[in-house]
């Protein structure tokens, strides 16, 4: 909390309670230390919580109140940032609007709630960077252990197969977007490219839908194909996703980390037989269906977190936890970080499953808040 603030809602001759220089590392990544500590009646809604709130110094802190993970942990905060939702204890749904940025500026008019993540730093630790990696003689001879991990070929598993259960057989049929002869041309490369890699092959579907250029960050555009009308007549497939207050809380204590991300994860993931006619997708070239699960159909999230979270087991939430194509893996020394990686490796070896080596990101220390 913000001094000024607790200036304006403290009683007469309150004091602060005093904190040993409690450090916080914000959102950006900045150090700032608390000037003393209150315990505060909070009301979210129909959610009141007496909390332990550390006061700031104003030009460290420009958020008015920042309610931390335990808050939302002892007030049982569900976040569903997807939806741009919240849901208290009883089951109420309120919305919020997710601010871009970090935790010294300033929320936009009209947002109720806006979320962001400082980690508290024990004074008994030294502050370390955001990012320190392991040291690399240490982690390559680990890496260099699973080859058929760490490929630039894609992986294709036999665990799972993406099946399009419709509300009817009456197929989708639609034209072939207008486009520039210029997004033509990037249109027909990428054809080419999944023709062959293996990703797509001819089709004679009487299902079509069209193909789209979605413009990223870098100036080119990915290839996308319009699934909408597929998705409307296709069943849905209940299989939950993670919630963000679960992966929060399976991370408490940890404090060594690693992302890794599946190459291409969806497209090491086979279609059905049956269902691959219903990925045909329109183009200047023809007519091609998918023979590996493309992006933008209904159920893919939902099939590769089910596979993802088969190939884990029992690791899952223990030592690593998995956003559909995202794993990150967790410790709370290096020693147990370089076990922790190798037993991801050998789930996914087995599983014939390969990581993207372009963007891993290596082994890291962080600070995880504790209970």
């Amino acid at each position: 909390m913000r001094k000024s603030l607790w200036e304006r809602i403290k009683k007469e001759n309150e004091v602060l309670d005093p904190c040993m220089g409690q450090k916080f590392m914000m959102a950006n990544g900045q150090e700032s230390r608390a000037i003393g500590k209150i315990n505060l009646l909070v009301h979210l809604h129909d959610t009141h919580l007496v909390v332990n709130i550390y006061i700031l110094d104003d030009t460290q802190l420009y958020m008015p109140l920042l309610l931390g993970l335990d808050f939302l942990c002892a007030g049982q905060v569900m976040l569903k940032p997807y939806l741009g939702k919240y849901i208290l204890q009883g089951g109420k749904e309120y919305k919020f609007i997710q601010k871009a940025g970090n935790s010294l500026q300033w929320g936009e008019q009209g947002s109720q709630v806006n979320f962001y993540y400082a980690v508290q730093e024990s004074m008994s630790q030294p502050v370390l960077c955001p990012l320190l990696s392991l040291q690399p003689e240490i982690v390559r001879p680990m890496l260099e252990k699973w080859p058929s991990v760490w490929t630039e070929h894609r992986g294709k598993t036999d665990m799972a197969l993406h099946e399009i259960l419709t509300t009817d057989e009456v197929p989708v049929r639609q034209r072939s977007y207008r486009v520039s002869p210029q997004k033509q041309a990037i249109v027909m490369e990428h054809v080419r490219k999944m023709l062959e890699e293996g990703v797509i092959e001819p089709s004679s579907s009487a299902w079509a839908s069209p193909a789209v250029l979605v413009p990223k960050k870098d100036g080119t555009f990915r290839f996308c194909v319009d699934y909408r009308k597929v998705n409307a007549k296709t069943h849905h497939d209940a299989y939950p996703m993670p919630l963000v207050h679960e992966i929060l809380e399976s991370l408490q204590g940890a404090q060594v980390f690693s992302s890794l991300d599946l190459q291409s994860g969806y497209w090491q993931v086979a279609m059905d037989r049956g269902s691959k006619k219903k990925t045909a997708v329109i183009t200047p070239q023809g007519l091609f269906q998918f023979k590996v699960m493309p992006f933008g159909l209904r159920n893919a999230g939902a099939t590769f977190q089910r596979l993802m979270e088969n190939v884990l087991g029992e690791l899952k939430g223990t030592v690593c936890f998995v956003y559909i194509d995202d794993v990150i893996v967790f410790s709370q020394t290096s020693e147990q970080h370089l076990r922790d990686l190798e037993a991801v490796f050998q789930r996914l070896h087995v599983a014939n499953l390969t990581l993207n080596v372009k963007i891993y990101s290596p082994p890291g220390r962080y600070h995880c808040p504790v209970e």
